[in-house]
């Protein structure tokens, strides 16, 4: 019953092609069937993800992705490396356990779930700060998939800074992706672009952090 009931709504999602509608049937289903973590949606809806970034990608022009790179990949590292060092200066100020400064800080600045999941294991955080830290970024991440797209029209922010916007307010690449989608095509090159860039910071942290809990 809960398998067909989630190829209807995967199917519904399909044909809707609403990021915000997908994501809100996709809510439904786990609070009304009360799914498992480990329901056969997370490998398979992982994968489609992920299959989906990469067929994204390919249909990004290389000359538009470049110049859109080179204006803004100096603000793109400054924003990352001053959110960083923020979280975890505001970390230290109202007393939160370090490594879960960290996770916060490395998530917010660089790419959410992801940033977090691969550091946990180089600073031996606890599964729960983890979990916590994980469900922060969701929460944020659907409230940027909802309304991010209303505040840029209100805004009357063109594709390119709308996707330059989001790029770097929005933590993991899916809710980018998810929330360009509802402004228009250019925002979500644009986007896509940038967020890799931004999410390329991940490697010279994950190196810094391994060589700083050494120490």
């Amino acid at each position: 019953m809960l398998i067909a009931f989630s190829l209807i709504l995967l199917l519904l999602s399909v044909f809707l092609g609403s990021p915000v509608v997908a994501l809100g049937l996709g809510i439904s289903l786990s609070i009304i069937f009360n799914v498992h973590q480990d329901f056969y949606t997370k490998k398979i809806g992982t994968r489609l993800l992920q299959t989906g970034i990469i067929l994204m990608g390919l249909s990004i022009n290389f000359v538009d992705a470049l110049t859109v790179t080179k204006i803004y990949l100096p603000a793109i590292s400054i924003f990352v490396l001053l959110v960083f060092v923020l979280g975890l200066i505001i970390g230290k100020i109202i007393g939160i356990d370090k490594r879960f400064s960290l996770l916060i800080a490395a998530g917010t600045a660089i790419c959410g779930g992801t940033a977090m999941a691969a550091i946990t294991p180089i600073i031996k955080a606890k599964p729960e700060d983890l979990v916590a830290g994980i469900s922060i970024i969701f929460i944020l991440n659907a409230f940027g998939i909802i309304f991010f797209p209303m505040i840029g029209q209100a805004l009357n922010l063109s594709e390119l800074q709308f996707g330059a916007w989001v790029a770097t307010a929005i933590h993991d690449t899916s809710a980018v992706i998810g929330a360009s989608l509802n402004y228009g095509p250019y925002s979500v090159e644009t986007a896509a672009t940038l967020k890799l860039t931004r999410t390329l910071w991940l490697i010279p942290l994950m190196i810094m952090l391994a060589f700083g809990m050494k120490s």
